[in-house]
């Protein structure tokens, strides 16, 4: 019915729904006959079912569907010449604005807060999924082996992107690489519901409120598309609310329109250096779909006070239809017809100025066979614009990967979403010139990006310039206070919980230290801070194991709820189910670790400094708001843990004992980095921390 553009062709359409089999769609619209038809059906009241509606409402909805579209006329000669100097220019001031354009939409938080939560909600919405499928990943314990779902041949590469996922994204599985075997690890699945991670999402980033919608909606359809059920094209476009969701995300989505301005302003600074006036501007629009970029463009084009030529196309002739429909009262100077940019463009279509494309060139077989169609179209003066996606996000992935479509590459890809890399070489590989893109400082720039390709032409040696660092933002990274100060409070803290600790004793048996004790011997592991959440789940990692004889839980002391029962509960609140075996290995203290010896009984703190062969120190008040001075208690707790590590190594017999520390990665925040992007695990200036009691304190 989609294909249906027409009354006739709707009527023939539902025909053959009912039986008819020998009425057929036809491949060209017809409209001469429409008003015919229409008053025929109005016409019509011996049918009681419809008799209750009235002719005028009738009407309006009738001619709203069938009102007249001019045909379209003959494509624009045009003698108008684009200067390559010109393009490049006024793309560069655009990618110079990328972050104020990011802050100017506010969306320079989507990164980080934003994205962390869409990608639980979309873990929520797989297992959820694989519950329906008969997967029981909510349930299954750590270190079951799991049976993989059974779906559809043609759902191989969206079911194949989903255990990826829920390996290398939610480290739900792990996957064995020689035989394929599926492993439950131990980390839990979301507590939450999908529905109840929806509402939480849409009231804490309601500027992401339409693609976390979009993706809950085809979420909640993941099993019957994998089951067969249902499919893709159904869920997306085969409801009003899909297809409602899906409009939204191209035409209203910030992030999306916040790129189509950046695309409507090159233009626009392009059409103010022309100087040939009376002359045709000739767009061509590929893949528009649902018309987000036609959104902005077309009224763009039409205040430009030129001569322009906007011709709208789609492989989809509903989509070409539903455009039509929309723009062409309003902007005479659109044309549209279907366009498949995997074939040749007809000679209509030719001797474009530019070519526009939002994220369409990706979802074909070869994007080298695509970009070299689209250039085929291009007057040797004249660009390709285009929009596409950099970096796959996961919600992306969850709502078109429902689609045959997004999995059409057989072009050596491996994913849809390719990054500006592989585009370049396409690009340049197909005969374009110098191809650049949209970047800068903030993070969001990696999602998405305008790309621009001249059409012939040399490449430039290099890209134009990036914006840099904003003056807020520089201004907060040197802007420190006083860090000479804080310096010599750290300098004065460290020299007063480090004196008397290292000893010629304990240098001389780390020097002579016999290892193989430690390579045989079962580790018996203390852990801080083990009712925490990373503190359950390293606890459970490790008591799993089998070359741990005993896992330590130190925790604070707690006046209402006794030690034992609070790490049970740690554990059961997120969805961590120990072995019998494992359970018996776990010694639970309760304690302060600032007193003496950690605040144990003798006998308790005695056994530790004979067996215990390793610390992980996991327990840190987390708090942004205490200056460095609050945190002088941890200090001594971590001067309490060393001074028992020390006593551990001088034991009988001598052994080399690990003492592992969470930190933050505050604490290397302004790191030097001048010399690479890593940081060197050594000991850094208090200038090199994110100022702040916590990350200095740590």
């Amino acid at each position: 019915m989609m294909e249906a553009i027409s009354l006739r062709q709707f009527f023939a359409c539902v025909a053959k729904g009912l039986g008819n089999a020998g009425e057929e769609i036809e491949q060209e619209p017809d409209e001469s006959d429409s008003d015919s038809a229409v008053k025929l059906a109005l016409s019509d009241d011996s049918n009681d079912t419809g008799s209750n509606i009235t002719t005028p409402d009738v009407e309006e909805e009738v001619s709203a569907f069938t009102e007249p579209v001019p045909l379209p006329v003959g494509p624009a000669t045009s003698n108008l010449t684009l200067s390559r100097s010109d393009i490049l220019e006024c793309f560069g001031q655009v990618k110079l604005m990328a972050d104020d354009k990011i802050r100017e939409f506010g969306l320079d938080d989507i990164s980080r807060a934003s994205l962390a939560g869409s990608s639980k909600l979309c873990t929520a919405l797989v297992v959820e999924a694989f519950d329906k499928l008969g997967s029981p990943l909510r349930t299954a314990t750590p270190g079951q082996l799991l049976d993989r779902v059974a779906y559809l041949p043609q759902n191989g590469h969206i079911m194949a992107y989903i255990y990826g996922f829920l390996e290398r994204e939610a480290r739900l599985i792990d996957i064995d690489v020689a035989t394929g075997q599926i492993t439950r690890t131990h980390l839990a699945v979301p507590r939450k519901t999908s529905a109840a991670l929806l509402e939480e999402m849409l009231a804490a980033h309601p500027e992401s409120a339409i693609p976390n919608r979009l993706v809950y909606y085809a979420g909640k359809h993941l099993a019957g598309v994998l089951d067969g059920s249902t499919d893709g094209i159904r869920v997306i476009f085969g409801s009003a609310e899909g297809r409602q969701l899906v409009q939204a995300m191209y035409c209203d989505y910030a992030f999306n329109r916040m790129h189509y301005q950046q695309m409507a302003e090159i233009v626009t600074g392009i059409s103010r250096r022309l100087t040939q006036p009376g002359q045709t501007l000739k767009v061509l629009e590929m893949g528009g779909g649902t018309g987000g970029t036609t959104n902005v463009m077309a009224p763009v084009l039409a205040s430009l006070g030129l001569p322009v030529e906007y011709t709208f196309t789609d492989l989809s002739p509903s989509m070409v239809a539903n455009a039509r429909r929309k723009f062409s009262k309003q902007y005479p100077f659109m044309r549209f017809a279907v366009h498949d940019i995997e074939k040749p463009p007809g000679v209509e279509l030719m001797g474009q100025h530019l070519v526009l494309a939002s994220n369409a060139i990706h979802a074909t077989h070869s994007l080298h066979v695509s970009v070299r169609n689209v250039r085929q179209a291009l007057r040797p003066d004249g660009f390709l614009m285009m929009l596409e996606m950099t970096e796959s996000l996961p919600f992306i992935d969850l709502v078109f990967g429902l689609l045959e479509g997004w999995w059409l590459f057989d072009d050596g890809r491996t994913h849809a979403i390719v990054p500006t890399k592989d585009w370049a070489k396409a690009l340049h590989a197909a005969g374009y010139g110098h191809v650049d893109w949209t970047d800068g400082h903030r993070p969001e720039n990696a999602f998405q990006k305008v790309i621009i390709a001249l059409a012939s032409g040399e490449r430039m040696k290099t890209r134009l310039p990036a914006p840099t660092a904003s003056v807020e933002e520089t201004k907060r990274a040197v802007d420190r206070g006083d860090v000479a100060s804080r310096e010599a409070d750290a300098e004065r803290l460290v020299v007063s919980y480090t004196d008397g600790w290292a000893t010629p004793a304990l240098d001389s048996t780390v020097i002579n230290v016999d290892d193989s004790t430690t390579s045989t011997t079962p580790a018996v592991v203390i852990v801080t801070g083990a009712t925490g959440s990373l503190g359950a789940h390293l606890v459970q990692a490790l008591a799993e194991r089998p070359d741990v004889s005993t896992v330590v839980c130190v925790n604070r002391h707690s006046s209402s709820v006794p030690a034992q029962r609070r790490q049970t509960e740690a554990f059961s609140s997120r969805g961590i189910a120990l072995s019998q075996a494992a359970q018996e290995k776990l010694r639970v203290y309760e304690t302060d670790t600032t007193k003496p010896q950690l605040g144990l009984l003798p006998q308790d703190y005695g056994w530790l400094v004979s067996h215990a062969t390793h610390i992980v120190h996991n327990a840190w008040p987390m708090s942004g708001t205490r200056p460095l001075k609050a945190f002088v208690p941890q200090m001594q707790t971590m001067r309490n843990l060393l001074d028992l590590a020390r006593e551990m190594a001088l034991g009988k017999p001598k052994r080399r004992i690990g003492f592992q520390f969470v930190s933050s990665i505050g604490v290397v925040g302004y790191a030097d980095t001048s010399a690479g992007p890593l940081v060197i695990e050594d000991r850094e200036p208090i200038s090199a921390s994110i100022p702040g009691g916590y990350t200095e304190a740590k």
